[in-house]
């Protein structure tokens, strides 16, 4: 009680909540006796026959009051029993873990707000710092475009957009066009050209180059070169978009043909002095000894010469005249090839017949010094289309050089399909001297000769390069000095 001025306990209501400083106790609080009012009221209404209400005690509860328990430095909530209902508990000290809870997480956002906020000034500044160095690069790019005639483009789907300098490129306002409608500028060959490139550049992510013939004035039909140089990329949404530029180099194409043109008279310049420094050495040695030795037997004192001598005579003089002969032949059939004078009589053979053939045909004429191999599957049947004489022309200057060049060892014909091109290579292997490396680009060369003072005209291989191209085939040649060589042509499959 009050008179006691220390903390008492009250097992009825009366002065809790007042200035009694009664800290609590276990009594019948003001909401159980409203909530009894309430029950009973409600069963008067429903005319429930309740009788005589008897006189019995309300529920009670444990009731302690915190602000006059706080008075005296007891603010541990854990020394208040579970069941007892706490009333005049402040908000700081019901909530203190959460409050100190929400303390700690206010601060940790606020730094994490900080240094996101920190983060994205900075990555604003990287931001403006680059937007400003696209712009400075997009103003030298655009000069450079403007002074190379240089015009940027992209295709996306099926439209393709150009920059503002391909206005001034071609003079047209229009900066976009379906793929159809810009193919309309091509000139009609080269469409091919662009249709390719497209499938080419949706396939593979290397930069292709390719020039092409453009004419934006419909009314003149004015051609010019054109290169493009694009390949394909993805956009900021990932998805794939072609890009490049375009220039006009119609000025370099030009130049190129005039270089072009200079270089082959160069060529012909060169050419006729070689020329005429083989023919002078090739036709003048054999000539020597066909005029000197057709002197003596025509001369006065030939009857005085026995018939050995002038056997022996005659055939030096036949000897003379088989590379005289065949000097003159290659010189009128590389003429003819260089005309296009020379028809080619194309059918259809089986490669394997013909090598077989090759083979069969040379065999007397290797060295009996030399060992003479055939690499070939006589049961595969290879069709090729081809002038059947001129490929055995080829191959027999194959041969014929191996056979020259080689004085000990063996001398391989063989015949291989290389399944990937669709291709069957013929191919003259050998154990020879070999070819430098250096020579290795000038032996298709005319006239061109390892030997200066060797016999023949330096024409054969040049010969056969012009026939295998002819025949929509090449040559590779392999080779390594002191170990030999390796001739090859190549022919598509039929």
């Amino acid at each position: 009680m009050n008179a006691l001025n220390i903390p008492s306990f009250s097992c009825i209501r009366e002065g809790f909540g007042g200035e009694t400083k009664i800290i609590g106790g276990y009594m019948a609080t003001e909401e159980i006796s409203a909530r009894t009012a309430v029950d009973l009221s409600v069963r008067l209404m429903n005319n429930e026959n309740i009788g005589m209400p008897k006189i019995r005690d309300l529920e009670k509860e444990y009731i302690l009051d915190w602000k006059r328990f706080s008075a005296y430095n007891t603010n541990d909530i854990r020394m208040v029993p579970k069941n007892t209902r706490i009333i005049n508990y402040p908000f700081y000290d019901h909530y203190r873990k959460e409050l100190y809870l929400l303390a700690i997480l206010f601060v940790i956002s606020f730094i994490f707000i900080s240094i996101s906020l920190l983060r994205m000034r900075r990555r604003s500044m990287i931001e403006r710092r680059n937007i400003k160095m696209l712009e400075e690069t997009h103003k030298r790019l655009t000069h450079s475009a403007d002074g190379g005639q240089i015009a940027l483009w992209n295709i996306q789907g099926n439209i393709i957009e150009f920059d503002d300098s391909y206005t001034r490129l071609t003079g047209l306002q229009q900066r976009h066009f379906s793929i159809a409608d810009f193919s309309k500028f091509a000139y009609p060959d080269d469409l091919r050209i662009l249709n390719a490139l497209y499938k080419e550049l949706c396939q593979s992510t290397d930069t292709q180059i390719r020039r092409v013939r453009l004419c934006f004035n419909e009314n003149e039909k004015d051609y010019q070169w054109y290169e493009l140089r694009c390949r394909s990329l993805e956009d900021a949404k990932g998805e794939m978009m072609l890009a490049g530029i375009m220039q006009n180099i119609q000025e370099v194409v030009e130049r190129e043909y005039q270089l072009i043109v200079a270089k082959q008279m160069a060529e012909k310049a060169e050419l006729k002095q070689s020329f005429l420094n083989n023919i002078s050495h090739e036709i003048r040695t054999p000539l020597n000894a066909i005029v000197g030795f057709t002197n003596i037997l025509a001369g006065e004192d030939s009857d005085e010469i026995s018939p050995d001598e002038k056997a022996n005579m005659l055939e030096i003089i036949n000897h003379n005249n088989e590379p005289l002969l065949k000097l003159i032949n290659d010189m009128v059939e590389i003429s003819h090839l260089d005309a296009g004078y020379m028809d080619f009589e194309i059918k259809r053979w089986n490669m394997t017949e013909i090598v077989k053939e090759i083979y069969t045909t040379y065999q007397p004429l290797v060295q009996p010094s030399l060992q003479f191999n055939l690499h070939l599957d006589e049961t595969l049947d290879l069709p090729v289309d081809i002038d059947r004489q001129r490929f055995i022309q080829v191959i027999s200057n194959f041969l014929n050089n191996a056979n020259k060049f080689t004085k000990a060892g063996y001398i391989t014909l063989g015949c291989k399909v290389i399944k990937e091109q669709n291709e069957v290579c013929i191919y003259v292997e050998d154990s020879g001297k070999g070819i430098e490396e250096k020579e290795l680009i000038m032996i298709f060369d005319r006239f061109y000769k390892s030997d200066e003072f060797g016999q023949g005209s330096g024409l054969g291989l040049s010969i056969s390069k012009v026939i295998i191209e002819k025949l929509s085939g090449h040559i590779e040649v392999h080779s390594e000095v002191g170990k030999g060589s390796c001739f090859a042509a190549f022919l598509s499959l039929t």
